[in-house]
């Protein structure tokens, strides 16, 4: 079975080097948005919902606005690459 991942900042540099690593795995589907639609909030939460690990490689506001865009309908790791008090969420970084 694979696992999808959606890197939320993949054109950064931390997004681009896991992006890299993750595209040469068999067992892991990436889930891309077009770079039009990175920014729109529906389009986000499409993906954000859609996969089941998300990597979020974004700056404080946008990581912040990324969680509220989850719906937890199903088990999902959200990995922030920046300290998670930074994010101030109420949940952990890993929803389950």
């Amino acid at each position: 079975m694979k696992h999808s991942v959606f890197v939320d900042g993949q054109e950064g540099t931390t997004g681009l080097k896991i992006f890299e690593y993750l595209s040469n795995r068999p067992d892991i589907e990436i889930l891309r948005i077009d770079a039009d639609k990175r920014k729109d909030p529906q389009e986000r939460s499409t993906f954000l919902n859609a996969s089941d690990i998300v990597f979020l490689c974004l700056p404080d506001a946008a990581a912040k606005e990324a969680v509220a865009l989850v719906k937890m309908k199903k088990r999902k790791s959200l990995m922030p690459a920046q300290p998670l008090e930074q994010i101030h969420i109420g949940h952990t970084a890993y929803l389950s």
